[in-house]
């Protein structure tokens, strides 16, 4: 985790981080988070800046509204999500 305050917030932060995942096949992705059940939908790439991409997440076909994450890619081939003013480093696992 960066750009979080406080060292409680923090610990409180990455133990969040640490247990949650986004698992991507094709175009479906599962993302669990601590606490709730693993949901699954599709995703697109809505925009890519240079190492920044906008991805559009859905829920369902019924869904008509996409949730859109803010990811950055690194140069030491990791994977930050920017959630509310933090980034959530995320590394990679390969099956």
């Amino acid at each position: 985790m960066e750009r979080v305050a406080g060292e409680k917030a923090r610990a409180s932060a990455e133990g969040w981080a640490r247990q949650t995942s986004l698992s991507f096949e094709g175009n479906a992705v599962t993302v669990a988070i601590p606490a709730e059940a693993p949901q699954s939908g599709t995703f697109k790439i809505a925009k890519v800046e240079g190492e920044k991409l906008s991805v559009d997440f859905k829920r369902s076909a019924q869904d008509p509204h996409p949730a859109t994450s803010e990811f950055r890619l690194t140069k030491d081939d990791k994977l930050v999500w920017s959630l509310g003013g933090a980034d959530v480093i995320m590394t990679r696992q390969v099956d």
